[in-house]
């Protein structure tokens, strides 16, 4: 006869490490989303609207981002430069492209801002307007690219996501092993089938 409870003990010392725990616990959560709870916190960025754009890559859109801190991190320095220069030609094209790119990464916060810094230039308004205009656009700029800056490396989030991609079917597949297993072996036991030891050790 064979004793159920011995036989089972003698089973979870062969099953793999963590096979027993691979039925139970549920699987770890996906790379993005705790990256996405981060993108969530950055002032003034829809991120529904920048992922959209992407299909939802987080990994693209991190980067995207962060070539956008780059780049633009500066826009406010370099218009006041130009205003200082008197080219208001130049001083307006600033303001429509960082309007523009803005806009496309989902930095609704400084688009709406330079939207109405560009208006007022294009409108010839008082230099106090334009001056309160572009700080608020520098404000909202800074605040913006400082939480970007603070993001996760894209290229990590990248590889975070595919080791969890491959861990979740090989964690599924242990977990179907033994579940079929055990259930040869309940079956074996019911019957009083001596194969059950020899299913036992494979």
């Amino acid at each position: 006869p064979v004793d159920p409870a011995m036989l089972y003990s003698k089973l979870l010392q062969w099953l793999p490490e963590g096979g027993s725990a691979a039925v139970a616990a549920a699987p770890p959560p996906a790379a993005g989303e705790d990256i996405r709870s981060l993108l969530d916190q950055v002032p003034g960025l829809d991120v529904a609207y920048g992922l959209k754009n992407l299909r939802g890559r987080i990994p693209n859109y991190l980067r995207l981002l962060r070539k956008y801190a780059d780049g633009h991190a500066a826009d406010g320095e370099r218009i006041r430069a130009a205003r200082a220069a008197g080219d208001t030609d130049e001083v307006r094209r600033l303001a429509h492209s960082l309007k523009g790119v803005s806009g496309m990464i989902g930095a609704t916060g400084v688009q709406g801002l330079a939207a109405e810094l560009e208006a007022a230039i294009r409108e010839g308004l008082d230099a106090e307007i334009i001056e309160a205009r572009l700080a608020a656009v520098e404000a909202a700029q800074a605040a913006t690219v400082g939480a970007i800056l603070r993001l996760p490396d894209a290229e990590a989030v990248a590889a975070a996501q595919e080791a969890a991609a491959s861990a979740v079917p090989d964690a599924a597949a242990r977990a179907a092993a033994v579940e079929e297993t055990l259930r040869r072996i309940d079956a074996f036991l019911a019957e009083g089938n001596v194969m059950v030891m020899k299913q036992a050790r494979e």
